[in-house]
């Protein structure tokens, strides 16, 4: 029990929410082979679940480091420029 609360400490709100609907996917295709009948109704839930984490992928995208080097180089340019 702990190593899930570390692991869910450790990660942003958009990596919990794919981990629990990867989970979910998952036990969903179990489901779907242990009952059969629910088999239709698990593959849609589990395509719906993979919008969303695509989604919630976008709304908290991920920091880039290339990016943050090259706004430290702009600033380091424009300072360099000033004293000129």
């Amino acid at each position: 029990m702990s190593e899930i609360i570390s692991i869910q400490m450790q990660n942003s709100w958009s990596d919990t929410v794919g981990i629990v609907i990867d989970v979910t996917s998952g036990l969903l295709t179990a489901g779907g082979f242990i009952f059969p009948e629910i088999k239709p109704a698990a593959g849609a839930v589990s395509t719906v679940g993979g919008i969303i984490k695509k989604l919630v992928g976008e709304l908290d995208p991920k920091p880039d480091p290339v990016m943050d080097k090259l706004k430290d180089l702009e600033a380091n340019i424009d300072e360099a420029s000033a004293q000129l």
